[in-house]
Formats: C-alpha cells, structure tokens, sequence
C-alpha cells in the first residue's frame, strides 16, 4: 500500500459510491488471508473485511456502531496502540509490531500489524492496516524452545559430555563437560574460546576431517582420541558425532564418553596376564632350585643356592640367617652385597628377642601372607632395624617400592619351628610386592626350611660321626656319649618326618574321628532321656563310662587339631585374676586340694583370653594331677622386667630331670592316659604372646611353671 492516498480514501466510500473499480478492491481485501482494516483519528474501525470479522468474532454491524480500535486488544497492549497511532498520524510506517486481540467471545490470539496513514490532501484522517495471525508460528516457536529445552535437560543429566559445535565455535556445553574439562559453560560458548585447544595435539587432523565429513554430508564413525583438560590432564574418549541444526543453522552435535577407567582396566588385565606369566616363569625356576635342594646335602651350598634362586626371581640383594632354637644367629649367606657389607651386617645382627617380638603380636599388621613387609617411615621399624643395610638403588629407580623398606620371609618348618630368616631387597622392577608375587617365593621358603633342616641334621650326623672316628680309641665312655648323640640326631630326624607327617593328617584324622564319635553321643543321649528311669544303675554305670570316654576321645583330637594347626591369636585386655577364676570354674578341684590366688587384680595385659585360659587349665590339671593325695597350689603374679610372670608352685611330687628333658615333646606324657599334648599346645600358646614358659621340679619337692608374657607388645 501507498504511503499517500488520493480521495476517496476509504474503500468503504469506495463501495458507498458505487464504482465498480472500487468494489473489485474491496473484493480482494476480502480474499486476503490477512486482517485488512482501517479506522479514523479517533482509531474507531471505518473498514475490516471478511477475515477480520471471521477470526475476531465482531459483526459488521458492530464496527458499523463505533467499534473502538483500543477495545479489540488486550488492556496491557492499549497503551502501545495508541503511541503506534500517534507515529503513523505523524507520518511514520509502523511494521511487525506484536499485538494480542480480545475476540467477542473473550479469547485471544497474537497478531503482527503493519499500519500507513490515510492522507487526504495533506492530512492525515486516518489509519489503514493489516494484521497477520501469528498463532501457529507462535506455537511453532514454542514448540522449538519446548523441544530444546527437552534436549538441554537430557544433556544436563547424560553421564557423557555432550557439546554443540556451530561454525568451528562451541555454542553448547552440559555440566558433564564443565565438570571432566574444568570449563565454565560461559567459557566454552565464548566468541574467543578454541575448540581445537581441548584436543591432544596428535589428534587434532583427525577431529578435523570428521567434521569436515559431517559438513559435507558423509557419516562418520565413532573415533578414539585424548581430551586435554584445562588442568593439562589427558583423558581417553570416545567421540561420536551427528549433524544437526541448532537455532536454525547446521551444527554438529558430539557426544564424548569418558574411557580412561576402561583403559585402566585393560591396562590392568594386561598386567595381570604378564604377572601370571612372570609367576610361572618363577615357579619353574624354583622348581628347578628345589630339585638341586634335593640333591645338596651339604648345608652350605643349600643356603648358596636358596640366595641365587630368590635373586634369579628379580631380587637384587637375598640374605639368609640361619636361627638357633631362641632365634639367634648361628649363620649368615648373603647374594648382592658387597664384602663391606656382608662384614656390616654380622657385626650387627639383630638379638633373637628382638626377633621374637616381631615374629609376635607386636608385628601382625605389617604381615603380607607369610612374609613381613616394613616401612621405613614406621618408627618402630626404624627402631628395631637402625644397624639395618640400607639401599643404593635412589627412589627415582622405582616405582611405588621404597629403597629403604624391609621385606623378610620366615624359614618355617610344618611344626611352626623357625630355622632361619631370608631378607630380600632391591626388587628389580621397582615395584612393591603384593601377597599375589610373593606366594611362590613363600612356597619356596617351606621347602627350603626343610631342606635346610634336614642338612643340618646330616651336617650334625656327619659331624658326630666323625667325632666318633676321633675319639674310637679313646674311652669306652666317650663312644658311648657320641654313640648317645648319634641316636639323638636321629630321632630328631624321625620325629620332624613324623611331626610333618601329623600336620599333614590332624584335620583328616580329627574329621572322621568325629563322626563315629558325634553318632555314639547321639545314641547315648537317646538312651539316658528315653530309657533313664528303666535301666537298672548297672546300665547308668555304663552310659557315664560311654560318654566320659567320649569327652576323653574329643579331648584327643582337639589337642591333636590344635598343634597342628596355625596358631592365629584374637587379643584383647585381661588381668591375671580374671584368667584364673575362668579357668578355675570350668575345673573340678578335689577337696584335698587347697588353691591359693595371689596374683594381681590391677594389671592389665592383651592377651587371647581363651588360649592363656587353656594354658592355665593344663598346668593346673598337672598340678592336681601330681598331688593325689593332696596338697596345695599356689598362683602367684608378679612384674618383672616388663614382662608378667605367672608361677603355678604345687606340692605334689615332682619330675626326674629324665622327664624334665622331654617334658615340652609332643606325644610325651608319664599319665597312663594322654596323647602328650597339653604342655606342647602351652608352649607353642605363650611363644605366640612373644613369651616363655619354664619349669622348675625336683623328685619329691613338688614343680613351679613360669609363664612369662611381655605387659606391652610392641
């Protein structure tokens, strides 16, 4: 429409007057899609054609009346109509301006307007418009701000980060994206930022071509590649990409999947199989050094060849210290120290107390299987090892192994006895030893223990047998005493093989002991509860026979399944007293038997309340055992040393030095009923505490057990 319209000026007028020209014009309003209307100055309507009619509700009539152009928007639209008004009376085209329509009925729906003047001669006498509904665009829009606020919420919940790229620029990021790249969204979408910059340089080319691809309209497959974090962190991703528009314009959409930890595990996957593998290759070389064990009966080159095999298994120093019965240090065979060294660590040995408590309770958390791993940062080890030989190899040559940590592994034979320490060090792969590594070198330990127990006793036998070729022509005595310790030697032989033997069978033997015995304390419990009031006391008799003798038999193979087991202590505090009393309340103290408690009721001491319950029953059955007459048992407790020293003294008869020899043998006893294992298990019991027990006795005088316990394990 023209900005200046000559008379008549309303196509109203046009239809009023008749002519035809005219009348075509208002036909074509009413063809128009759009809202074609005019008003005056005073903005009442003086045209609307047919749609205006149609969509507002309005009759003609009603805008013949005066209809208002103000009362057919919405109250919060009037004022802007009348400045819109104003500037088209002056002159101005006003074009694409909002409005809402009030319709009759009360309903509305957005319009655009477009409005000229209506010029007669030089002056404006009124408006001319059209108006465009714009409901469906409306919801159009809707629905796209609808649906992308739809995909911003699923990205700001997807586990993956998620970018929008437009143009080479980042114009979306979720919060998964700020938190792995350490980006603030803001920072992303800025004009400045550089998507490249968070791509490992060696990668870059790659991302490149696959959006150049997506551009031109090929598919692209998922690619693998590194993000480079704000914090210069690398991280390994998964990137898959899709083209998309965003606000109406091609983008790519990428979505990034985090497998860094994927990667890790099969990075450890692959570690384990390559440990599995090294395993093996160590286990077949033990092999091969077990067999040349075999086949070495002299104790020396033994010890020469253990050292090489654990340093063949990726060691660079091995020691090996052979231990008397208290742990001391009767020999030493090292491989990788120097001379200095070797001489070093002879002068300097630790005592075999100091041995003891680590072996003990003091040290049970530093245990890795069968081994001992300690810390150099720990003080107490810092303490206990300060004469230690340090390393050479500096922290930078290793991995998560501390050159200055100590790593040692008992020499343990089946019946729990200790024949030597093995000390290695320096691993060459620069790594920490995990229970896993070390289990075919604790493996290997067994069979050296035996070996090496077995050369001594050949080494022993040897060595008495060529005093016996020295001293043949000297005193029928003196070959009698040699003669004597031969047949020692080789009892001591015989009771290790057989004392392997009963560890090796307890648990078997102890299992299907227990059956048949469970099955006769069934049947006699049936027989007291179902015929106790018809069976003659003859019967009852027996029935107390059966089930004593049971208890007897169940007795037998706790003792037998308990020395042959592992000893695994559970301390907790305890006072001397306390011990007592619960061991005097599960005995039966004869009445000619006179108890005497002195022991302390202060002291506190952690202890396994059960197992030093044990010991105390045993020692004071034997007590009572030797006194069968009578008599009394005195208890006493006192300090000593930083040690508790429990002495059980009896009145009873007292034991032959013969007896006093053998008297901690298991399977040794002077009772016409026993297995021998009561004061072995009470050996082996106070030794776990890091303690002692001995015993003093003369024929007639009566006997005085000591159990000593250290008051504060380290």
């Amino acid at each position: 429409m023209s900005s200046s319209v000559t008379e008549p000026t309303s196509i109203l007028e046009h239809v009023a007057n008749g002519k035809q020209n005219k009348v075509e014009l208002s036909d074509l309003a009413d063809l128009l899609p759009e809202i074609v209307f005019e008003t005056n100055l005073q903005g009442r309507f003086t045209f609307v054609n047919q749609k205006g009619f149609k969509i507002t509700g309005y009759t003609q009539q009603d805008f013949i009346k005066g209809l208002n152009i103000l009362e057919v928007v919405v109250p919060e639209d009037r004022d802007r109509i009348k400045e819109n008004f104003k500037r088209v009376l002056n002159g101005e085209r006003s074009s694409n301006n909002e409005y809402t329509i009030l319709k009759k009925d009360g309903t509305t729906f957005p319009v655009v307007v477009s409005s000229i003047p209506i010029v007669r001669g030089n002056n404006p006498v009124g408006l001319r418009g059209i108006a465009l509904d714009i409901t469906e665009s409306k919801m159009v829009e809707k629905e796209l701000r609808e649906s992308e606020e739809k995909f911003k919420n699923l990205a700001e919940q997807s586990p993956n980060m998620i970018f929008i790229n437009q143009g080479g620029k980042v114009v979306y990021a979720n919060k998964k994206a700020e938190e792995t790249m350490g980006y603030k969204k803001e920072e992303f979408c800025s004009p400045d930022f550089n998507f490249m910059s968070l791509i490992a340089p060696e990668y870059m080319e790659l991302i490149k071509s696959s959006f150049n691809s997506h551009m031109n309209g090929r598919d692209v497959p998922s690619v693998e590649y590194k993000l480079v974090t704000r914090e210069g962190r690398t991280i390994d991703a998964i990137l898959t990409t899709k083209l998309t528009t965003y606000n109406g314009e091609p983008a790519i959409l990428g979505t990034v999947t985090d497998i860094t930890e994927r990667r890790k595990t099969e990075d450890a996957l692959r570690e384990s199989e390559e440990n599995y593998r090294n395993i093996s290759r160590k286990m077949s070389a033990l092999m091969r050094s077990s067999a040349m064990l075999i086949h070495t009966s002299n104790l020396r080159d033994q010890l020469r060849t253990i050292v090489d095999a654990v340093c063949e298994q990726g060691w660079g120093r091995a020691v090996i210290s052979l231990k008397d019965e208290n742990l001391n240090t009767t020999d030493l065979v090292t491989a990788g120290l120097t001379h200095e060294e070797e001489e070093h660590l002879r002068k300097h040995q630790a005592s075999g107390e100091v041995w003891r408590q680590l072996l003990g309770p003091m040290f049970k958390h530093y245990r890795l299987g069968e081994s001992y791993y300690l810390p150099w940062t720990d003080s107490l080890v810092r303490k206990q090892f300060k004469n230690a030989i340090r390393s050479k190899v500096s922290r930078e040559e290793t991995v998560d192994w501390d050159p200055d940590d100590l790593l040692f592994v008992p020499l343990r034979l089946p019946d729990g006895q200790i024949v030597g320490i093995m000390s290695i060090d320096d691993p060459r792969d620069g790594r920490r030893p995990t229970k896993e590594s070390l289990a075919p070198l604790e493996l290997f330990a067994h069979q050296a223990a035996v070996a090496i127990e077995n050369a001594k006793l050949i080494q022993h036998l040897n060595e008495v047998k060529n005093e016996l070729r020295e001293y043949a022509e000297l005193l029928e005595e003196k070959v009698e005493e040699r003669t004597t310790q031969l047949k020692q030697a080789q009892q001591q032989l015989l009771k290790s093989e057989r004392l392997a033997a009963i560890g090796e069978l307890a648990a078997m033997v102890g299992h299907d002991l227990r059956n048949p015995l469970t099955g006769i304390a069934g049947a006699a419990y049936y027989l007291r509860t179902k015929y106790a009031s018809s069976v003659d006391d003859k019967g009852i008799e027996m029935l107390e026979i059966i089930e004593k003798d049971i208890e007897y038999s169940n007795k037998i193979i706790n003792d037998l399944l308990e020395y042959s087991r592992e000893m695994k202590l559970e301390l907790s505090e305890a006072t001397p007293k306390s011990i007592l009393k619960k061991a005097l309340s599960s005995l039966k103290v004869p009445r000619n038997i006179r108890v005497l408690d002195r022991t302390q009721e202060e002291l506190r001491v952690s202890i396994d309340k059960e197992k030093m319950r044990r010991v105390f029953v045993n020692i004071i059955k034997n007590a009572i055992d030797a006194m069968p007459k009578g008599g009394t048992l005195t208890v006493k407790s006192r300090v000593s040393n930083g040690n508790l020293e429990i002495t059980f003294s009896d009145t009873g008869a007292g034991m032959s030095k013969e007896t006093l020899k053998k008297i901690w043998r298991p399977l040794f006893t002077t009772k016409a009923k026993g297995m021998g294992f009561g004061l072995p298990i009470c050996k082996r019991i106070v030794e776990a505490h890091g303690g002692r027990i001995s015993i003093e006795s003369a024929a007639g005088k009566g006997s005085a057990f000591t159990v000593s316990i250290p008051i504060n394990p380290l």
